[in-house]
């Protein structure tokens, strides 16, 4: 593999939220940071004008809210993962209705760096650093971007002794996975839900659908998912399914 260095970023949790009122959004919230709640615990975070509102957690945020983090690889509605938020922003508290997603180590790569690598948007990579505390980053999503650059989460960085001064480079790829085209992608669901499988492409079946009912659970039915005939008429008739849209 061809060796490449590249530059580091550093990312912290996030919270985008739009402005009240009639006036347009402005940068001056970037330089604001707001506390988010959720069940006796909190965090703060700067607060950054987005049209939607969304709440971007580094892992060791989201440990401290509580909230798991492989539930939130893909961007999850408060609903949907039936959790209570709320912001405190100018000491007003607001109850947060947005969506929640993990920030995850990312390799973004121009069109030239992806092809000299031979790699495409979704592959998963690890990623070495020769800091006074070497290390290797696994489970690294490869982006398209017209510049390319590593980004973690800063108290990763930190922990590795790794700062914006200095580069990285790519060891290895993750033999056989990809996020987007290979193996469909891995889902921990809320309590509230039975867990039949980690992967999105489950076969749910009739017996399936029994336990939840016993269990007085909900079934998660993502696009993937494969529902036999008679899973699909005993959890329509019972009302068990909750459906991705």
């Amino acid at each position: 593999m061809t060796l490449l260095y590249f530059p580091v970023q550093t990312r912290t949790s996030r919270l985008l939220f739009p402005e009240k009122g009639s006036k347009p959004a402005s940068n001056r919230t970037s330089l604001r940071r707001c506390r988010i709640r959720v069940s006796g615990r909190s965090i703060e975070v700067p607060l950054q004008t987005g049209q939607n509102p969304r709440l971007e957690l580094v892992s060791s945020d989201s440990n401290t809210l509580g909230i798991e983090a492989k539930s939130i690889l893909k961007n999850r509605s408060v609903s949907f993962l039936n959790l209570s938020i709320q912001i405190e922003i100018d000491g007003e508290l607001i109850p947060f209705e947005g969506e929640i997603q993990l920030t995850q180590r990312e390799l973004f790569l121009s069109a030239s760096d992806m092809k000299t690598l031979a790699m495409k948007p979704g592959d998963l990579v690890f990623v070495a650093s020769k800091t006074a505390r070497p290390t290797i980053f696994g489970d690294v999503i490869v982006r398209a971007s017209d510049q390319s650059y590593f980004s973690i989460a800063e108290h990763e960085a930190d922990t590795a002794l790794l700062t914006k001064s200095d580069a990285v480079f790519v060891t290895a790829a993750a033999a056989g996975q990809s996020t987007e085209d290979d193996a469909p992608p891995e889902i921990i669901l809320p309590s509230r839900f039975l867990q039949i499988s980690e992967k999105t492409n489950a076969l749910i079946t009739e017996a399936h659908v029994w336990r939840a009912i016993l269990k007085n659970k909900k079934i998660w039915v993502s696009r993937q998912s494969r529902l036999t005939p008679a899973a699909r008429d005993l959890g329509k008739s019972r009302n068990v399914f909750e459906f991705e849209l």
